[in-house]
């Protein structure tokens, strides 16, 4: 008990204190060029991750007839920035990841995502276009045991402009569209591409002010209206789909600098259903994610509340919170040990089905260098158990997996 008094002490000391470094980088200039490196009119952070090298026990997520496979991804990285001129400037991240099995190579897959934004300083105002391109292979929370490819396409246009000596403001129109097939065929029942395919439109409003040293506050504003391309499973109108989401979030951000870093927004949302046979949503979201460094110990808090269109259910959503606590020590310049701890619950509303889910990572890392910029060589030898117990127990499962990781670049 004492040592938790003496960390939550320390949380809040570093919270209030000042430093020199900036809490946000101003949009409106380009990032910090010393960061990264010159590739003709290129300036780049690359970096390699191998990660799950090794043996997973229950790779189709399966509550029965377990299969196991040994697997590795390999995701190559590269973060940059083009200049134009003495005034625009894009930035863009591009990262592949490639999941391969040993026995089951048939489900072998590569994602894309990838995301470039374009600047045109104004003097005090600037224009901006983003594009978000994703082609990913994700298993939705609330179905697991499927493997929906997910292609996102988002366009947004805008404009930011400093509305004061410390103040700066985002307007912005967003558009994505979203696409969803089954590669696999493990979905069964009604198509995964009817129950999500839909584009989403509307505008947001970002606002940071620079409140002291290395703390700014934020206020995040949108609305979105969600259109489906399948607006009623069933035909019936009252199960019609088409929604508007509404949130508003106020947070806070730390930047660079200090004991503890990250950021916390959280607000009210709604997400209102055009047919009233719908259950519509209120209540709160957002998300956190702190990390508190003294000495060779680094410990991360990350908190999140999500709600999202559910498979499970298919006409409606499902409500997901989560908690993780991790660690890493250090021991000398070379070898640290880490572990970490989550739980977390999805709620169908519309159902009588709730999940709880937990799992626990325990591991060694090798760090033979770090520089100040971040780039880093590091190795990492790790044990994870994922369990989710449901009051529908055919979602009922766990899995562990055992594998080594490295990281070379960024």
């Amino acid at each position: 008990m004492r040592a938790v008094r003496t960390i939550a002490a320390g949380l809040v000391l570093a919270l209030v204190s000042t430093a020199a470094a900036r809490a946000v980088e101003d949009p409106l200039e380009p990032p910090d060029l010393g960061r990264y490196l010159r590739w003709g009119p290129f300036r780049v952070r690359p970096g390699l991750q191998l990660t799950d090298v090794g043996y997973d026990n229950n790779i189709f997520y399966r509550n029965t007839d377990r299969q196991g496979d040994y697997t590795a991804v390999i995701a190559p990285r590269a973060e940059g920035v083009v200049l134009f001129g003495h005034r625009a400037f894009v930035t863009f991240d591009e990262q592949l990841r490639y999941r391969t099995y040993a026995k089951f190579t048939r489900f072998n897959y590569l994602d894309q995502i990838g995301r470039a934004r374009l600047t045109v300083p104004l003097g005090r105002i600037g224009v901006f276009g983003e594009v978000r391109l994703d082609r990913t292979h994700d298993r939705p929370a609330d179905r697991e045991d499927i493997r929906t490819l997910r292609k996102l396409d988002r366009g947004t246009f805008g404009i930011l402009f400093r509305a004061g000596a410390r103040t700066l403001v985002e307007i912005a129109h967003v558009r994505s569209d979203f696409r969803h097939s089954d590669p696999d065929n493990l979905s069964g029942g009604v198509p995964v591409s009817a129950i999500l395919d839909r584009v989403e439109s509307g505008e947001t409003v970002d606002a940071t002010w620079e409140a002291r040293g290395r703390t700014a506050l934020t206020l995040s504003a949108s609305r979105r209206a969600i259109a489906f391309d399948t607006p009623s499973l069933t035909g019936d109108p009252a199960d019609r789909r088409d929604a508007t989401v509404r949130r508003l979030l106020p947070g806070v951000r730390l930047g660079l600098g200090g004991a503890l870093t990250g950021s916390i927004e959280l607000g009210p949302a709604r997400l209102d259903y055009d047919s009233p046979g719908l259950r519509d949503y209120s209540g709160v979201v957002g998300e956190a994610t702190l990390a508190y460094r003294v000495g060779r110990t680094t410990v991360r808090l990350i908190g999140e509340r999500a709600v999202d269109f559910s498979v499970y259910e298919q006409n409606n959503y499902y409500v997901y919170d989560r908690g993780r606590l991790e660690g890493v020590r250090y021991l000398n310049r070379l070898v640290g040990l880490e572990a970490a701890y989550e739980r977390g619950r999805l709620t169908v509303p519309a159902t009588a089905r709730s999940d709880r889910l937990s799992s626990y990572v325990a591991g060694v890392r090798l760090r033979f260098s770090e520089n100040d910029l971040g780039r880093r060589v590091e190795y990492a030898l790790r044990f994870t158990h994922y369990a989710r117990t449901s009051t529908v127990p055919s979602f009922d499962r766990d899995q562990n997996v055992f594998g080594v990781a490295a990281i070379v670049g960024y």
